[in-house]
């Protein structure tokens, strides 16, 4: 390959750090959105009263560090540009 296409990546795409999102299945991402719309027009007052405690970080797929990937902008979230994880506690 000649220098002409090593650098054509960088026209189109860009390096980056991949984003950790949580590890959701698409019934996850359901539930998600139903209880998002639910709860859309909830007063502030009433999120006073859910109790938020921590969460404990287990690394299931053995990446303890960041990952570079190479993306477009609106690729931002695709899945294959991202870092799954899960959280048990």
């Amino acid at each position: 390959m000649g220098p002409q296409f090593q650098r054509l990546p960088l026209v189109t795409h860009y390096t980056v750090m991949a984003h950790k999102v949580p590890l959701l299945k698409p019934a996850h991402v359901q539930a998600r959105l139903k209880f998002a719309k639910d709860h859309l027009d909830d007063p502030e007052e009433a999120w006073e009263e859910v109790m938020w405690s921590d969460e404990t970080k287990i690394e299931l797929f053995g990446i303890n560090s960041t990952r570079r990937v190479w993306r477009k902008k609106k690729d931002e979230y695709n899945p294959k540009n991202t870092i799954p994880t899960m959280k048990h506690g």
